[in-house]
């Protein structure tokens, strides 16, 4: 069974798509907390919202995101290079925020496997190694996801848990001008302070590490 867990201030690009996404998963004979609207920090300038993050022991970490109808409307080369920008994007965002933890560390590597899987209502043509996922083929595409070892799985549950984010030099009130990096910054403390609403563990805040 898969708990569902939703930012509710997450503004989403594609409504009927992430519903379809649900509805296919929950189709499945898997256990897992699917995540929907999931920020994280991408820079210190920058985040991301993740459209849905599935954690799940029995297929592993999924990263989904949802493809634009610019991109599913036609096959081009070009599209590919889109894609793959997405699939890095998301890949290096999500990496970089989990190797932090130590517990998640296998040597000098992180020890889960970080899967991304683009999701479409319609575009059945594969494109290069990119993994793509409609209703009718995301069993077949999450079976090829490779797993986290059981032994972290305790772990990056509770790393995808807590969410951590930086603590503000200064008061950002009186931010008003738009993509200013002030402005950027309050957007994202918005967004992670959102995660709350998830009765999550709450967020941390980490002047100069973490503190509880």
């Amino acid at each position: 069974m898969i708990s569902e867990f939703r930012n509710y201030t997450w503004e989403r690009k594609n409504p009927l798509a992430i519903k379809e996404l649900i509805i296919s998963l929950k189709q499945l004979d898997i256990s897992g907390t699917l995540y929907l609207g999931y920020p994280i920090i991408a820079s210190v300038d920058d985040s991301i919202v993740i459209d849905a993050l599935l954690v799940s022991e029995d297929i592993g970490l999924i990263v989904f995101s949802i493809l634009e109808e610019t991109i599913k409307s036609s096959i081009k080369s070009s599209n590919e290079d889109k894609l793959n920008d997405i699939d890095g994007k998301l890949y290096y965002a999500v990496k970089a925020n989990l190797e932090r933890h130590e517990s998640l560390r296998k040597g000098r590597n992180i020890a889960v496997k970080i899967n991304i899987v683009l999701y479409s209502t319609n575009l059945l043509t594969k494109i290069g190694d990119i993994k793509i996922a409609t209703s009718s083929t995301i069993a077949e595409v999450l079976k090829g996801c490779e797993k986290t070892d059981s032994l972290y799985f305790k772990a990056l549950n509770a790393a995808i848990q807590r969410v951590t984010t930086l603590k503000p030099k200064k008061k950002r009130d009186n931010v008003t001008k738009n993509n200013s990096k002030g402005w950027k910054l309050k957007e994202i403390e918005r967004k992670i302070a959102n995660l709350d609403r998830w009765q999550k563990q709450s967020a941390i805040e980490t002047p100069e590490g973490p503190q509880r």
